[in-house]
């Protein structure tokens, strides 16, 4: 049996090369890009090195791949895993026991704010919350973070709040 090498040429090198040497493409008459994937590459990288060049572009392109990249992290993952990312059991506890009025929903304990959301220190505690805006929400949150990551004790809640409170003023 004779098998039939299929010849393309490159318009870019100009060199006739086997099919299998140039990349898929279906929107090609005949399923190929018309670049070799060696001239493809070399084109691919002549961009790269220009984006790099412009640090507008380079910040922007950076952001591109981190974009990419947490993309790709978490396309393994199960869908149960990123229903977990989302909320935690004691959210969904909390949010069921403020519907049925077992639990009364409070405006910011930092700053009066009414729309406010509740902070679990212990997640064991589902309705053991502190009532804070995003804002101060967060910034608990960061307090926390960056306390773990300095391998510091956190300030407790309360302490948290007046300081909080006492910056504010």
């Amino acid at each position: 049996m004779v098998h039939f090498l299929r010849m393309k040429t490159c318009f870019r090198c100009n060199k006739e090369k086997p099919l299998d040497e140039f990349y898929k493409h279906s929107m090609m008459a005949d399923g190929h890009l018309n670049k070799c994937k060696e001239c493809t590459k070399g084109d691919s990288k002549k961009t790269y090195e220009k984006i790099q060049s412009i640090p507008e572009l380079a910040i922007r392109e950076r952001k591109r791949q981190r974009v990419k990249e947490s993309k790709r992290r978490l396309e393994g993952k199960t869908k149960k895993y990123k229903k977990e990312l989302r909320r935690s059991p004691a959210s969904d506890i909390l949010a069921k026991a403020v519907r049925s009025k077992q639990v009364e929903k409070k405006p910011c304990e930092v700053c009066g704010k009414i729309k406010a959301q509740g902070h679990h220190e212990d997640y064991s505690k589902p309705l053991d919350v502190v009532w804070l805006c995003v804002r101060h929400h967060n910034d608990r949150h960061i307090h926390l973070r960056d306390c773990k990551t300095l391998g510091k004790e956190p300030l407790p809640i309360e302490e948290f709040i007046s300081t909080i409170q006492n910056n504010n003023l």
